[in-house]
């Protein structure tokens, strides 16, 4: 779905990365609990958009990233939030265009 969003879609200049809740209340050992939000339980997901709420790349938070171990050492130094920033962006390369991140 990530290509086909990115594929039809034009990246807008100002972007935004947020996370939100898919409300779940069944089984599944994706689902998260976080306290004191409106939507407690349910599948985690993050997503990159555009001002206008178009959709250019999302990730459904599956819990910690499992890699070998060389990559360990360096995906510990960095913190989650760069690293979902990072991730979040790889579909952004248009090096002609300055873009403004919220």
């Amino acid at each position: 779905m990530n290509a086909k969003f990115q594929k039809w879609g034009i990246f807008d200049k100002h972007l935004s990365i947020d996370e939100m809740m898919i409300r779940y209340y069944g089984h599944h050992y994706f689902k998260q609990y976080v306290k004191g939000k409106p939507i407690r339980f349910g599948y985690k997901m993050l997503a990159l958009c555009g001002n206008n709420g178009y959709c250019y790349n999302f990730d459904l938070y599956c819990g910690k990233e499992v890699v070998d171990a060389a990559s360990t050492v360096i995906l510990s130094k960095e913190p989650l939030g760069n690293r979902v920033v990072k991730k979040m962006l790889q579909p952004v390369t248009d090096p002609k265009m300055s873009y403004n991140l919220f």
